[in-house]
């Protein structure tokens, strides 16, 4: 399992955790998207993550289409960085520097 994820793991990850996320197509080759957008997410993104073990999908009622989702190790992953990016926001507006 990667240790980090990259910034553009990281705004996937957060997109996944909202919901927005779709796969179309039975494999980890498959084509990704972002729900109301025509945007496709490049499926080695996506496949490396699910490696790692911060994603997975779930059927839906289709058999075609399928929902990207958190495991609970994409969802530790995710509330880290958040805390993280919080005390960093809070030190800024403090005006105090972070180690």
């Amino acid at each position: 399992m990667a240790s980090k994820p990259t910034p553009a793991q990281l705004k996937r990850l957060r997109q996944v955790a909202e919901g927005k996320v779709y796969r179309s197509g039975s494999s980890w080759i498959a084509n990704f998207f972002i729900r109301g957008t025509n945007e496709c997410i490049p499926y080695t993104m996506m496949g490396r993550m699910h490696k790692a073990g911060w994603i997975d999908v779930e059927r839906k009622d289709d058999i075609f289409y399928y929902d990207v989702v958190l495991t609970e190790a994409g969802r530790r992953l995710l509330g880290q960085s958040l805390i993280c990016l919080l005390y960093t926001s809070d030190a800024a507006d403090e005006g105090l520097g972070v180690d």
